[in-house]
């Protein structure tokens, strides 16, 4: 029986008990340039069986005196542009507000919002594109919201179940801080957009205590959501939480919404995830608790409940042993109870024998605020540092225990970029997960990088340099928890590619197999699939590209 978190020791052990094989390549498309007012640099709309539909902007007049249009590019699994179209998000004389996208199974949906002032309404439209990018010529409205203001005019969500059979629209209603309790709506239509159902909801809690923070809609058609209730006070006691999380689940069948309340007694649910069974009808739910307070994890829990039923069925939780801890704090520091800090949950991956998967990530922005002077004028400056930092990757069997988990170490910070170059790309395939991201090549150059320090068990990981000097890491984690860590690529410097686009690891977009991702420097950017292959032989080649 493995313990829940390896030492660092024991996985920096494996760091150069690398496998010769090499399964992760690159294959990338033509270099583009945004040039000519015309960029299809946008994100993935949607994708089919031959080609993938790519968001873009069309320019036209000059600098700040023109008019941008959005744009839609189609191409097919080689990456060569098929078609374009461009539109307007304009309906009549009325200019809409872009409001997100959906792929059916064999159109392109975008979606954009108006606020009517004198009808006191939010409405939501929809435009349509079939595989060749033909389109009708209006928008078409599918929604509305009652609202006197457009600053306070509710907002509206689209998405689809996993098969794609089901549309789901939820829009949530004006805030009022005073009176008014929570409410929100649902419509329920086919692939075709032909309505199927709908329901208005007002539920029995304040809306200033009571925020939906996730919802979804299973292949059978029952809605899912993720609510937090922040407790007032009648109900707050003393050493326990001052919130909980709440799971609504309407069945149209049923005609009402049932609650299951996520609990672990006096601990602090600090993050949480869900995802929908369909195969089981179960939900399984799974996050981080504290016994301090939120912001910080002292462990992992899961839950699977049955949707039909609402039945518990299976519940654990797992603190986090002496070794994981150790490799971030002073023995001292663990006596008195402390505990890690700031990790968000990126991925809830479902295993194919029922199992889970969660991957977080340490992440936080840090808002640094100067002062000068010089004669009688005063500077201020701003500076936003946004750090990208240590990997947990948690396994659960399918009766949901929490076995085996490790952590991928990882130290990077940038200012006033957005964090763009950091973070990771993770590919799943069969048993193994493969994650990329750049790191300090000094971290591959010994076989092990832990010291004793001060009664601390030292994890001396050196940050990544900017992104022209940095390598591409790999770290492939198997379905034991085996961890190996190398260098897959070169620096851009080292390589002599200063002009070569440069690899974003957390732009990325999952394609059934395919995980397309995206690479830009200046005006020049391409496409490319990470591909996972069988053969036992290196691909050099697409190493060096």
């Amino acid at each position: 029986m493995k313990k829940i978190f390896y030492s660092l020791i024991l996985i920096t052990g494996l760091i150069h008990s690398v496998v010769n094989a090499q399964q992760v390549n690159f294959k990338w498309g033509p270099s583009q340039r945004s040039e000519g007012g015309v960029s299809s640099n946008g994100d993935l709309l949607g994708y089919d069986a031959e080609s993938y539909y790519l968001s873009g902007a069309v320019k036209h007049g000059w600098w700040i005196f023109g008019t941008t249009n959005p744009l839609i590019s189609s191409y097919n699994f080689n990456h060569k542009l098929l078609s374009q179209k461009e539109f307007s998000y304009k309906k009549d004389k009325i200019t809409l507000k872009p409001n997100g996208s959906i792929n059916t199974k064999n159109k392109v949906c975008v979606f954009a919002t108006h606020f009517d002032k004198k009808a006191e309404k939010n409405f939501l439209y929809y435009k349509s594109f079939d595989n060749q990018l033909n389109t009708d010529d209006d928008w078409v409205e599918l929604d509305d919201i009652p609202a006197t203001k457009s600053s306070n005019s509710g907002a509206f969500s689209v998405l689809m179940s996993d098969d794609k059979g089901k549309i789901f629209i939820y829009h949530s209603n004006p805030y009022d801080k005073k009176t008014k309790n929570e409410s929100f709506a649902f419509k329920v239509f086919d692939a075709d957009f032909k309505l199927q159902w709908e329901k208005n909801v007002e539920m029995n809690y304040k809306d200033k205590e009571f925020s939906i923070q996730n919802y979804s809609i299973s292949n059978s058609g029952k809605i899912v959501m993720m609510a937090r209730k922040d407790l007032n006070k009648n109900e707050k006691e003393k050493g326990k939480p001052k919130y909980k999380f709440i799971v609504l689940i309407y069945d149209q069948t049923k005609d009402r919404i049932e609650e299951y309340e996520v609990a672990l007694g006096t601990k602090y649910i600090t993050d949480i995830t869900y995802s929908i069974d369909d195969k089981n009808d179960k939900l399984i739910i799974a996050g981080f608790y504290s016994n301090k307070g939120p912001g910080y994890l002292t462990g992992a829990f899961y839950q699977r409940i049955d949707i039909e039923t609402k039945k518990l069925e299976s519940e654990n939780t797992k603190e986090f042993d002496h070794d994981m801890l150790a490799q971030h704090m002073t023995e001292k520091k663990m006596d008195k109870g402390n505990e890690l800090f700031n990790y968000d949950i990126r991925q809830m991956i479902k295993r194919e024998d029922g199992g889970t998967v969660l991957v977080a990530e340490q992440y936080w922005v840090q808002v640094v605020t100067t002062t000068t002077r010089s004669g009688n004028t005063t500077y201020t400056t701003t500076t936003y540092y946004y750090h990208y930092n240590d990997i947990i990757v948690i396994n659960i069997d399918p009766d949901g225990k929490i076995g085996w988990a490790t952590t991928i170490p990882k130290t990077s910070v940038t200012t006033n970029d957005g964090g763009y170059y950091l973070s990771y790309s993770l590919i799943v395939k069969d048993n193994k997960m493969y994650f990329l991201y750049y790191d300090n090549e000094d971290n591959y150059k010994r076989i092990t990088n832990t010291t004793k320090k001060n009664s601390k068990l030292f994890i001396d990981v050196k940050a990544m340099p900017n992104v022209d000097k940095a390598v591409l890491a790999l770290t492939t984690i198997d379905s034991e928890g085996e961890m190996t860590r190398e260098i897959y690529q070169k620096s851009y410097k080292e390589r002599d590619a200063k002009k070569e686009p440069i690899f974003i690891p957390k732009r990325n977009y999952y394609m059934d197999d395919k995980t397309l991702v995206y690479s830009s420097r200046g005006k020049d950017y391409r496409y490319g699939f990470i591909t996972i292959d069988q053969s036992d032989k290196n691909d050099k080649k697409n190493r060096k590209k």
